[in-house]
């Protein structure tokens, strides 16, 4: 249009609508409608649409602050710095044994609801080692505590530990493993494949030690299970991934010489990928006309033991009343 409409309001109305914003700055145009109907009684009030116009107005002239800046919010980098944590590279993977432990809590309820317990896990990738240790909160002066658990029981040397968002793993965590020159790799966020490991342990712990043994009130005697289920994991119970052998045969058996420390899945990938690679390639005939020699099939070989089942060894040795 050539020409626009020129606003007529009352000088006492802008004036009016000004007052208030200032004295309630958080107000909208809906709010400020109904003061001004109150305020002004029986007399003929604006709507509120006129008086969002009026703060639009207001709000271009600089005479009111808009609420985005009202709001005292700290900038993204102040709230996301960390001292010592950092982001996890994407290309950086454990080859031995306590390269990265991943660290997680995980809340368990007893009592049918009534009584909750916070267990701190750590796992090891590469070994499948783990130890773990029940509290009341998930606290990070708690998660201090459970690093030196980490560190005293770990049977190799921690150099760095991987952990999620989570408000526990920061604070008083952060200080001890940049106390004890521990890196501390964090997780992007919404990503729990990347602790896939830990996250597993998890599960073995809520199934077979929570939802089979007789777990008491009492937080002391609860970690004195957790360290024998512990113990049972680490030098009794057999691990797929480690060829049926216990962390600690694994670690036994594994080669002092800083060589990467491959487990049987990653072995299984190397062989699998090999196979890719090896029935990728096409074989040209002979000018002879004779059939093309075949490739022969390439096996993987899984070393499994037939007839094993290991929930049945362990109830037959030990049953459940006799666990307490």
């Amino acid at each position: 249009p050539l020409r626009l409409r020129r606003a007529d309001w009352p000088k006492s109305l802008v004036r009016t609508v000004k007052e208030i914003r200032q004295d309630y700055p958080m107000w909208g145009k809906v709010k400020i409608a109904a003061a001004i109907r109150r305020e002004w009684g029986g007399r003929k009030t604006p709507s509120a649409s006129t008086i969002g116009r009026i703060l639009a107005s207001l709000l271009r002239a600089g005479d009111i602050v808009p609420v985005p800046a009202l709001r005292r919010k700290a900038p993204r980098d102040a709230r996301s710095k960390r001292p010592w944590a950092r982001r996890k590279p994407a290309d950086l993977n454990p080859e031995q044994p306590g390269d990265i432990l991943q660290v997680d809590s995980m809340t368990v309820t007893h009592r049918g609801g009534r009584r909750t317990i916070k267990q701190l896990v750590a796992a090891d990738p590469v070994s499948k080692w783990t130890c773990a240790k029940a509290y009341r909160r998930a606290t990070a002066r708690n998660a201090a505590d459970f690093l030196d658990k980490i560190v005293k029981e770990m049977p190799f040397k921690v150099k760095a530990i991987q952990v999620d968002g989570g408000s526990e793993f920061k604070a008083e965590f952060e200080r001890e493993c940049e106390k004890r020159g521990i890196d501390l790799w964090v997780l992007p966020p919404r990503s729990p494949k990347l602790n896939g490991n830990v996250e597993r342990t998890v599960g073995t712990w809520r199934c077979e030690f929570h939802g089979c043994w007789d777990i008491p009130d009492d937080i002391d005697r609860i970690n004195l299970l957790i360290d024998a289920f512990a113990d049972e994991f680490n030098r009794v119970r057999p691990h797929r991934s480690l060829n049926c052998k216990t962390p600690e045969e694994f670690l036994r058996a594994a080669p002092d010489n800083g060589h990467p420390v491959t487990n049987i899945h990653s072995q299984k990938k190397q062989q699998t990928r090999g196979t890719e690679r090896c029935a990728g390639k096409r074989t040209v005939p002979p000018a002879t006309g004779t059939p093309a020699p075949q490739q022969p099939e390439t096996k993987v070989e899984t070393n499994k033991p037939t007839g094993y089942h290991p929930s049945r060894i362990e109830q037959e040795k030990r049953p459940r009343q006799s666990r307490m």
